[in-house]
């Protein structure tokens, strides 16, 4: 008959090798077991979400349920929580974010030690991450965000051609277009910079309007 030692052994050994079906059968049983910390690799959550896990969102929304709240803000060597990481490498899996953020809403304010950028910028960075960065940023309070971290938003909204969300935030604070973001950049001169922005006429309606009528 298998003891804790032996269910904790077999459950790490299903996660690394990404056998997910055999990993749900024994957290089925044990509930407590995506709680385990795997030494500086953080947990269960944090394998779930790394690149080529193959790990399914409902699967990823099983371990965020099996887990205390406390749990959620366990960082790995790098500092990260699993929700940092599912914005890198998942972002586009903003269900899993939601049912994070519903158990733990501290986890919005946890970034790894090298990083200062709050974590709808770092959404907004990736591909994918248009509306990861949304969702992130409404829970974002107001007076945390740094003139470069607006201005940052803004630049990749440019840079990435999510004009929306750019233009609302212009239209917020119209400062930010001229302030210089976190990589120094201004965000007007890195629109002016994408020929893409312009070749389209509603787009360029869009930014004769901003221009010529603020």
């Amino acid at each position: 008959m298998a003891g804790p030692d032996d269910d904790r052994e077999n459950f790490v050994k299903c996660v690394k090798s990404k056998d997910w079906f055999e990993a749900f059968c024994l957290l089925r049983e044990h509930s407590k077991l995506g709680r385990e910390r795997f030494s500086f690799e953080g947990t269960a959550l944090h394998q779930a979400v790394q690149p080529f896990s193959n790990c399914r969102m409902r699967r990823m929304e099983g371990l965020v349920e099996s887990m205390e709240k406390k749990d959620l803000e366990i960082q790995d060597t790098f500092g990260r929580t699993a929700l940092y990481l599912l914005i890198r490498e998942y972002p586009e899996r903003v269900e899993v974010a939601r049912s994070m953020v519903a158990k733990n809403d501290k986890l919005l304010t946890i970034l790894p030690d090298d990083k200062k950028e709050p974590l709808f910028v770092e959404a907004e960075r990736q591909e994918k991450g248009e509306k990861m960065a949304r969702y992130l940023y409404l829970l974002t309070k107001e007076d945390t965000i740094r003139v470069t971290d607006g201005a940052q938003l803004i630049s990749l909204g440019f840079r990435h051609q999510r004009f929306d969300i750019a233009w609302k935030y212009i239209q917020r604070y119209p400062q930010l277009a001229v302030s210089k973001d976190n990589d120094g950049d201004i965000p007007l001169v890195t629109l002016a910079s994408n020929r893409l922005a312009f070749l389209s006429g509603s787009r360029l309606n869009l930014w004769e309007k901003m221009i010529y009528y603020g």
